[in-house]
């Protein structure tokens, strides 16, 4: 969750390079991982306050922070 919204914190401030480097690292260390839309998930845990949800992508072991709006509920 902290990375997660490290990254975000980098976006806000339109620091492009940066982001474009955390994001790039977390994917490499597994920390991030990009997913394609429609891409089925399961939703591990919630920050509700926050609007953030923890999810599982379907067939996958990690879990990963992300806002609530990115999931769409089907």
């Amino acid at each position: 969750r902290e990375y997660y919204e490290r990254l975000v914190g980098l976006a806000v401030q339109g620091d492009r390079e940066a982001f474009n480097k955390g994001m790039l690292g977390g994917v490499l260390s597994g920390v991030c991982m990009p997913l394609n839309e429609g891409a089925p998930v399961y939703i591990e845990d919630t920050a509700l306050f926050a609007g953030l949800v923890q999810i599982r992508p379907s067939g996958a072991l990690g879990r990963y922070w992300t806002a609530r709006e990115n999931i769409a509920s089907r």
